[in-house]
């Protein structure tokens, strides 16, 4: 069976309904009626129970309160046109009714910026299509040349990308998260409106929150070129924007698949504007920056920026593009060493001063550079051609030198096999014929045969003069081999010590993380055990304010006869609880069951009694609740401070994982380059016997 309506649920619904009436004045005053409510508690937990009652009609009116806006003015100008008579009378009904949908849309949209702060409410958006209806909305207003109403719209994405749904549904499709992205970079900006210089201020905050999803960060970075993330670093330049867009580009840096994009723009120095504190700097230490860093500087001016916020996204940014060789190479070039350095000097927050530490702790770390392979040579080792002893006639003599000339065509190189083959089977045909006697066709095989002996000729005269070159450099190339081998002794040496450091970093971060979460781990139990007894006050409390409206409804009359006997129940329970006079309690079941008007001097006094016992109740709890308020808020303090702690701790653990993981690597690689120098030393003796 379901649970009776309450008057005030019953008049929220109607008044959600209003917004949905055909009659324009009806939804005016409905959508008005809505936002003069959406701070109320009541109003919000019944849209928070009702999500869908609240999110489908004021989506409806808000999404197309921007085109009903040029409606109005367009109603209006035809009015102002129109002659007195009936033509005018249609034209202004047309009008009031334009004006009135307009207003409606208006604080509709206005009504939603408040909703779609609650969780529940914001699914619900999600589920009807809201990110992209109100993108549309956006679009269309801005494609027309209006944005009176963007400020809003801009808003409600703002909330609604919060959560991960939110984020999730902006990101499906890429034309409209690009669209926003262009809407907020372009120039000039849309006029200062209903008191916000910046009407188009809340879609930073919509870059920065899609940012956390891998998706958002693909469609913001872009797959060509760094124009939106250029753009988006243009606007550090705006201390209004700078805090959204250093959210937006923190998340991009801490995802290393990001980092060719960001290298290849010129954020850490306009980053150093608001970080280093140039006045306060040495020359000589200014003098360490890249040249076009200081001159940018110098011309703009810089200052450590005194918004916490913005330092604390900063460093998150530094740390995370140190995730990533290209990352530390790219801070590296912009001088990002003395920047940390005279920013530490500066700084007071001690979670920002262990992210810095992080930061200068990666920037220091040995870099991974391309090992140098020594190049050895093979030398080719010569053939010599073969004697034969004197014979005792001249055709076996001749026959032998045919022999010893066919061997040597074998030698030749740049031939085909077969080639070489078809001459050596005929030098004994041609060569071992009288000159008078040959044919043209065994003078030509015979020239064949010069041509390939030239050619095996001045490779073997090649080969002797490399070998004559090779042993004059003999005494050069083992020097080399051997200045070789120290250098990479020596930088196993350097790499070593770098593993050796980082791996005690690693120690050292891997300590303060243990500590960090236990110290969190006490704060949360403080936290519990002191928080208990305000816990338990609050409960009492609501319980007690609950017992109060039900009295009240019981008192007044206006309880059904059978909630009003499980109400005097439960009433008689709480009273028991709380030990209320025996007589008093007997009493007030007859005393309430009767009509108010029927009641008598004692029924009055029943009455007032028991209400006067639970407001003293109600007293004595919200005291209790108001004397440890200061204190749990120091304890929720306690908690939020080592959380951060904690936080900044894991991100410097795994700063210094990696910074150990790319030494260990340079080592390996160092490692492998002293094999091969130490291997060239002890082989250059053979081959120069070859």
């Amino acid at each position: 069976m379901a649970e009776p309506v309450s008057e005030q649920d019953q008049e929220f619904s109607e008044l959600l309904g209003f917004l949905q009436d055909q009659k324009p004045e009806v939804q005016r005053a409905a959508a008005e009626g809505v936002l003069d409510h959406s701070e109320n508690r009541a109003f919000v937990e019944y849209c928070r129970r009702h999500p869908r009652a609240a999110a489908r009609p004021l989506l409806r009116l808000a999404e197309r309160a921007e085109a009903d806006a040029q409606a109005g003015e367009v109603a209006e100008k035809v009015v102002s046109q129109s002659a007195a008579g009936s033509e005018n009378q249609k034209a202004r009904l047309a009008r009031d009714n334009a004006l009135n949908t307009m207003e409606a849309g208006a604080a509709a949209l206005k009504a939603l910026v408040n909703l779609s702060a609650i969780p529940q409410v914001t699914e619900e958006l999600v589920s009807l299509n809201a990110p992209k209806r109100i993108t549309e909305a956006l679009r269309s207003g801005w494609l027309e040349g209006r944005a009176g109403l963007a400020h809003w719209h801009a808003m409600i994405l703002a909330n609604i990308t919060i959560g991960k749904v939110g984020q999730q549904a902006l990101c499906v499709e890429d034309g409209m998260l690009r669209f926003l992205m262009a809407a907020y970079v372009t120039k000039p900006r849309p006029k200062a409106r209903d008191g916000y210089n910046d009407p188009l201020f809340c879609l930073g905050k919509v870059l920065g929150n899609v940012c956390v999803l891998p998706e958002g960060r693909k469609i913001v970075a872009g797959e060509q070129g760094t124009g939106s993330i250029s753009a988006l670093i243009a606007d550090l330049s705006e201390r209004g924007r700078r805090a959204d867009m250093m959210n937006a580009l923190r998340n991009l840096c801490l995802d290393t698949a990001c980092h060719e994009k960001i290298v290849s723009t010129d954020m850490f120095a306009r980053m150093a504007c608001f970080l280093y504190p140039f006045e306060k700097a040495e020359v000589g230490r200014r003098a360490e920056l890249p040249e076009a860093v200081r001159a940018l500087l110098e011309t703009e001016g810089s200052t450590l920026t005194g918004d916490v916020a913005v330092r604390t996204a900063a460093v998150a940014t530094i740390i995370g593009l140190n995730g990533s060789l290209e990352g530390r190479e790219y801070l590296r070039g912009f001088g990002c060493q003395e920047v940390l350095r005279a920013w530490t000097v500066e700084e007071t927050d001690s979670f920002i001063l262990a992210g810095l530490g992080v930061g200068l702790a990666a920037m220091t770390a040995a870099m991974k550079r391309p090992a140098a392979a020594a190049a050895v040579a093979d030398s080719k080792v010569s053939k010599k051609a073969k004697a034969t002893g004197g014979s005792s006639s001249v055709a076996s003599a001749i026959a032998q030198q045919c022999k010893d000339v066919a061997a040597s065509l074998k030698t030749a190189e740049g031939y085909p096999s077969h080639v070489l083959a078809m001459l050596g089977d005929n030098v004994q045909h041609c060569l071992g014929v009288v000159k008078e006697e040959r044919h043209s066709f065994q003078e030509q095989v015979i020239a064949m045969v010069g041509e390939v002996l030239g050619s095996v000729q001045n490779g073997i005269d090649g080969k002797i003069q490399a070998a004559e070159t090779k042993v004059g450099e003999a005494d050069s190339e083992k020097a080399n081999r051997a200045a070789a081998a120290e250098g990479a002794a020596a930088l196993v040496e350097t790499r070593t010590a770098s593993s050796e450091a980082a791996t005690t970093e690693l120690a050292l971060a891997a300590g303060e993380l243990k500590a960090a979460l236990e110290a969190l781990k006490v704060a949360e139990q403080e936290q519990k055990t002191g928080d208990a007894e305000l816990v338990a006050a609050g409960a009492k409390k609501e319980r007690y304010e609950a017992a109060m409206v039900t009295f009240s409804q019981i008192k007044e009359g206006t309880m059904e006869a059978k909630a009003s006997a499980k109400a005097l129940a439960d009433l008689g329970k709480l009273g028991k609880d709380l030990a209320f006079d025996t007589a008093l309690l007997t009493s007030l079941p007859a005393a309430l069951s009767k009509e108010p008007a029927a009641r008598g001097n004692f029924d009055q006094l029943v009455i007032t009694q028991i209400e006067s016992e639970l407001q003293k109740h109600v007293a004595t709890v919200t005291g209790i609740l108001e004397a440890g308020a200061p204190e749990r808020e120091v304890r929720a303090a306690k908690v939020t401070a080592a959380k951060s702690v904690a936080d900044v701790a894991a991100v410097r653990e795994t700063a210094c994982k990696d910074a150990l993981k790319d030494a260990q690597a340079a080592q390996k690689e160092a490692e492998k380059t002293q094999t091969a120098a130490i291997k060239a030393v002890k082989l250059f003796g053979s081959e120069m016997k070859q």
